[in-house]
């Protein structure tokens, strides 16, 4: 096995090959049990994510490049191997080999992304409604808490701060506003 894998030439397509598969069962290991490696940030308290979709499904991103290390490796390793081609072939072989994994996985994550609904609420559409506080909010200008309003049949968590008086913990508010940082202002209902 030492030897089908590690020595001369096969070093350069192994190495690739087991580590990009490691890397990609890594990878979706981490996203299955709900850890992942999000690169976008930000909370899920109040901000809108319009970002998230299929734009941001390039053919160059972390799975792709990875994608692309396991393809070359495995097969220039089998075109090397059990193929017995030479070494300037083998590299040829698995950098289509390469190629078609990157493109295979962008394709088959922008079908996953195509699945999925957005769940986006329009923040403004808040306004007005009520909601309750699950964070105590601070007077006026002292700071922020989070409400909890049910909107579309969802409840969404946001940053929320009070239009005067203190708001404590289960108190009902309605929504006054909507402000720049996508908090909410809120008085008691």
């Amino acid at each position: 096995m030492y030897n089908l894998f590690f020595t001369d030439y096969a070093l350069w397509f192994s190495g690739p090959a087991l580590l990009g598969t490691a890397f990609l069962l890594l990878r979706f290991l981490l996203l299955s049990v709900g850890g992942g490696l999000d690169v976008e940030g930000g909370d899920d308290v109040g901000i809108d994510h319009h970002a998230h979709g299929t734009d941001g499904l390039k053919l160059f991103s972390v799975q792709t490049v990875i994608a692309f290390f396991m393809g070359f490796g495995w097969a220039g390793l089998i075109a090397y191997r059990g193929l017995e081609w030479g070494v300037p072939a083998s590299i040829g072989v698995g950098a289509g080999g390469g190629f078609f994994m990157m493109w295979l996985m962008a394709f088959l994550l922008r079908a996953a992304m195509e699945l999925q609904s957005s769940g986006n609420v329009e923040t403004r559409d808040v306004i007005g409604l009520e909601g309750t506080v699950s964070i105590a909010v601070p007077a006026q200008g002292q700071g922020a808490g989070q409400v909890t309003v049910v909107i579309g049949e969802k409840q969404r968590n946001y940053r929320a701060v009070s239009a005067d008086e203190p708001l404590a913990r289960s108190t009902r508010v309605r929504v006054l506003a909507v402000n720049g940082d996508n908090s909410l202002t809120v008085a008691r209902a």
